[in-house]
Formats: C-alpha cells, structure tokens, sequence
C-alpha cells in the first residue's frame, strides 16, 4: 500500500470555487500548527521566494499539486477562514512525510435482511488502490456476500 505522501496533512475537497479543508491527518503540520481549521477555504497558494498564487477557481487536483512538496520545505497558504469571514491570513507550514493509511480502503459486511452486504469506503483514490480492493474483494467472496456499495461520501476527488 503506498498512502504516504509529502505535504501538509489536510484533506482537501472543493466547494463551490474554494479549495475546503475537509480534515487533518492527527500530527500532520497543518493539525500541529493550529493555525488552520476544518472548514477554512484555501485562496492562495505560495512557495519559498515566490510570490502567492490565487487558487480561487481552480481545479482540486491543481492546488493539491501546488501545496505538495518536498519534505523540510516550506509553503505559504492564505486562507479564508471558515463561516462568512472576509479577512485572510497568511500561515506557513513545513511539509513532512503524512502516513495515510486511515485513508486506505476499507470493508464492512452488514446483513441486510438475510443477506450480506460488503460495504467498500474509499476515502481517497490512490496509488495501490486497485490492489487493496482486489485484496478486500478477495475476503468478501470467502463470506458469500450478494452485494456490493461503493461508499465515496468521504472521498473529495470523487465530488
């Protein structure tokens, strides 16, 4: 499984032309900087000795790219805070390596009247994905289950 990247440790999901904090990894910079919350919308992207780029608008993917970086190195996010707030603020972070394995794809059997159900959440698309479903699809078959839900209500690149 490879769920390991080098970032900041938010999970981010778009609303409307806002790039949202949907979450934080536990221990990750931006949960240990308590200078960003869930819910604050990121207008603006900037690197080390560059100027601050405006994120309003564009697509997830896009601005993932811009705040993923090497390990040690810095980058600058204004934000606008959660709820109605007009007034940003600039806050720097230090990318490090963020273990997403909570982030992995994960399976439950429920019974359904008198049939299982193998419910799959995938919180986030991945490399190694296919594989980790292939193993979960694999436990499944041993279970006689009937039927299969995708759940990607937590998933922001599915939104």
């Amino acid at each position: 499984m490879s769920l390991s990247l080098e970032g900041i440790g938010a999970v981010l999901q778009m609303d409307d032309d806002y790039t949202l904090i949907n979450s934080m990894v536990p221990g990750g910079p931006a949960a240990k900087s308590k200078a960003i919350t869930v819910g604050d919308r990121i207008v603006g992207v900037g690197q080390a000795g560059k100027p601050m780029v405006d994120v309003i608008g564009w697509r997830l993917d896009d601005v993932v790219s811009l705040i993923k970086g090497p390990k040690g190195s810095k980058v600058r996010l204004e934000v606008l805070p959660a709820g109605k707030g007009t007034k940003t603020r600039v806050v720097t972070l230090t990318r490090e390596r963020i273990r997403l394995e909570d982030r992995a794809v994960k399976m439950t059997i429920k019974t359904v009247g008198k049939e299982k159900v193998a419910v799959f959440d995938i919180p986030g698309f991945y490399v190694g994905l296919t594989d980790d479903v292939k193993v979960q699809l694999q436990k499944m078959a041993k279970q006689n289950v009937k039927s299969v839900i995708i759940d990607l209500r937590t998933n922001g690149g599915a939104r």
